[in-house]
């Protein structure tokens, strides 16, 4: 998927030459988010704040099987990527 017309370029090579890229973008995206919404991060008020206080995580997080599948599959995934390049 990721450059197979080119058979010595893989998972591995694609994280680190593009890491630093992502890296760079990512930080100029976070500064001119910030910038363009900075007057809506204000902080905020007391009264959303005391509703902020009454939530319960407990109440509205659940842990179901689907959130172990899918991390395990993620997981699987990202290895099976990275092995990929040493099994050739």
């Amino acid at each position: 998927m990721i450059g197979q017309a080119v058979p010595y370029f893989d998972f591995l090579d694609f994280l680190i030459h593009l890491g630093p890229i992502v890296v760079i973008i990512h930080t100029f995206t976070m500064f001119l988010l910030y910038v363009m919404f900075r007057n809506s991060l204000s902080k905020s008020k007391s009264v959303e704040l005391e509703l902020i206080h009454k939530l319960n995580p407990s109440e509205s997080l659940k842990v179901t099987p689907l959130l172990y599948q899918s991390l395990t599959i993620l997981l699987l995934t990202i290895i099976a990527f990275t092995l990929h390049g040493f099994c050739i």
